[in-house]
């Protein structure tokens, strides 16, 4: 008996799949019908609730922080070299984008870039060579130079 009630969950699962990518379009405009007829109400609905909606939202992602870190950090992992190259060529192919919104940053911070120098100015002890380097330039209490090639 069981295994024909999970044949049966299979085949339901297989019918709704089969039924939703069969009426997406029949559903996209129910949906919009929907919201042009209640765009009033949905509107009045989300300025009544504001707050409880962003409390939701801030709840949901913080449940799901953990897992989506360790999904991100999965995916970094398996696609390393496709990820750099899609970054070498966006880099490459808007420059000047990235550069004005870099400019713009540095222009609007400069009072808190120039405390952040400011604050790490300090300089520590390396643990291996005992000579002393700015804070940003260690890397777990070991200087550049006595790391080498893996800095």
């Amino acid at each position: 008996m069981a295994n024909k009630e999970k044949i049966s969950k299979e085949k339901r699962k297989a019918y709704h799949k089969a039924y939703k990518e069969a009426n997406k379009e029949k559903k996209k405009a129910y949906q919009k019908a929907y919201y042009e007829a209640n765009k009033e109400k949905i509107k009045a609905y989300y300025e009544a609730n504001k707050e409880k909606i962003k409390a939701y939202n801030e709840a949901y992602y913080e449940n799901k922080k953990e897992k989506r870190k360790a999904y991100q950090k999965a995916y970094y992992e398996n696609n390393k070299e496709k990820i750099k190259a899609y970054n070498k060529t966006y880099r490459e192919a808007n420059k000047e984008k990235i550069n004005a919104c870099n400019k713009a940053y540095y222009e609007a911070n400069k009072e808190k870039i120039k405390a952040y120098k400011e604050a790490n100015k300090e300089k520590i002890k390396c643990s291996i060579c005992q000579l002393d380097y700015p804070r940003n330039e260690m890397r777990g209490g070991i200087c550049y130079l006595c790391k080498g090639d893996e800095y």
